[in-house]
């Protein structure tokens, strides 16, 4: 991956977030990411966002997210889009916040709502979809 762990972390941070728990499975995942590739110092940038977070509201957390879209390397939307995609698949429960965030970056990087889509259906089937009433 060509992008910076921090802006990796800052976007992975607010999948995890989104929910406002950042519970052990994430931090596990969040390990296997930053080994898969190789991307030294991933979990501690993840820390470091996560207690931010904990001080944001919604509008400023867009906001950061907004000021760094320039530092994504071009070649890396799909992969960014695919660390979500496995550390809000990982604890088995697709929250409504964490889908939500996902399509707020997914439009963010400039990646279609169908493409996005498509990459997220990939994650469940139409039985495991639950939704929260």
């Amino acid at each position: 991956m060509n992008t910076d762990n921090k802006v990796l972390a800052l976007f992975l941070a607010s999948i995890a977030w989104a929910d406002e728990d950042y519970s052990e499975t994430e931090k596990n995942m969040v390990r296997e990411i930053e080994q898969t590739w190789n991307m030294p110092g991933l979990s501690e940038e993840m820390d470091f966002y996560i207690n931010q977070f904990k001080h944001f509201t919604g509008t400023e957390l867009t906001s950061s997210l907004s000021d760094i879209i320039p530092m994504v390397h071009a070649d890396d939307k799909d992969k960014l889009l695919a660390a979500c995609i496995q550390l809000m698949g990982c604890d088995d429960y697709l929250a409504d916040e964490e889908i939500s965030n996902y399509f707020v970056i997914a439009r963010m990087l400039g990646v279609g709502e169908e493409q996005a889509l498509r990459l997220l259906s990939g994650l469940t089937t139409e039985d495991e979809v639950v939704v929260d009433d």
